[in-house]
């Protein structure tokens, strides 16, 4: 059983679909956790990292010409067999400033 917020509301239909696939990989592997994410975690979809510390945005991979931006709120949900908290948050590209791309990639970073 899990508990969105810690208010008790529900998380917006989007993020509650990556919190249930945050859920899924924790009870499929208690961490094989990394030291740091890999540059290739947006070139590969359907992908999971978990790491051993919470990473600035900045030091998150990203493209040339483009770096991730947080769009909209963070959430918090406790996946409540194991005790845990968890922060969603997505992430989508953003032009970087004096950036010469004209497109950017479609993407989302949960």
């Amino acid at each position: 059983m899990r508990t969105y917020n810690s208010n008790s509301q529900p998380l917006p239909p989007e993020f509650e679909k990556a919190f249930k696939v945050a859920c899924k990989q924790l009870d499929n592997s208690i961490a094989k956790l990394s030291v740091k994410l890999p540059s290739s975690i947006w070139t590969t979809s359907g992908g999971c990292v978990c790491i051993s510390k919470k990473p600035k945005i900045r030091e998150i991979p990203s493209g040339k010409g483009w770096r991730w931006n947080q769009a909209k709120n963070r959430y918090y949900a406790t996946v409540e067999n194991l005790n845990v908290e968890v922060e969603v948050l997505k992430l989508v590209p953003r032009k970087s400033i004096r950036s010469t791309i004209t497109k950017l990639p479609k993407l989302k970073l949960w």
